[in-house]
């Protein structure tokens, strides 16, 4: 019975320094939820643990907010609107991958150069 109360404070000790943990840079669901408006280009840049690319996407009329984007490697996209230096709006893209599609490139296996072509 001590043997398993002290592996149940073990687990206990470990999840909870798990969660005390600072959250790490990359390009997450988490991390985009913690972008807000004001932020400069440096936080978001902190945040997400790279620089932004030019979203490949013309402004809507009257939209004078410069656009960058960070891909992941799950295939969806963050976009991140800056005005001057700060954030002024944000958008999440989510993969338009298959679910097969996402383990072919988890396993690394190449996709069939014959699939999409037309005889």
């Amino acid at each position: 019975m001590l043997i398993v109360g002290v592996m149940a404070a073990c687990t206990c000790l470990a999840l909870g320094a798990i969660a005390l943990m600072p959250p790490q840079p990359g390009v997450t669901k988490s991390n985009f939820g913690r972008i807000q408006n004001g932020m400069t280009r440096a936080e978001v840049e902190m945040i997400l643990g790279c620089p932004g690319g030019p979203a490949p996407f013309a402004n809507g009329p009257g939209d004078r907010r410069e656009w960058l984007g960070w891909d992941a490697e799950d295939g969806f996209w963050v976009w991140i609107g800056f005005t001057g230096d700060c954030v002024a709006g944000k958008s999440w893209q989510d993969s338009e991958e298959t679910f097969l599609e996402k383990i072919r490139r988890w396993l690394h296996i190449p996709q069939d150069p014959n699939r999409n072509r037309k005889s």
